[in-house]
């Protein structure tokens, strides 16, 4: 696991809350937020990689706004799941 990966699982865990507020989806609770930023930070960043986004927008900022992206449409999706 290189840093750029690291970067992508922490800032994630960190911005799950925000994604959760983002897609108001708070019905998860604190610790499945973090789980699922995470995961949806990894999913971004694959998704950005494989787009070569991650070459446009290096950097911490690019890692942030990967996680954020990442994280807000895997609440999302799950939030949808939920609900059916």
């Amino acid at each position: 696991m290189n840093f750029i990966t690291l970067s992508y699982i922490v800032a994630g865990a960190a911005l799950g809350w925000l994604a959760a507020l983002l897609v108001r989806r708070g019905a998860f609770g604190q610790i499945i937020d973090l789980a699922t930023g995470a995961l949806g930070a990894w999913c971004g960043d694959y998704v950005f990689g494989q787009l070569s986004l991650a070459t446009q927008y290096p950097g911490w900022q690019g890692a942030l706004g990967a996680a954020l992206i990442g994280a807000a449409v895997l609440l999302f999706v799950l939030g949808l799941i939920k609900r059916s």
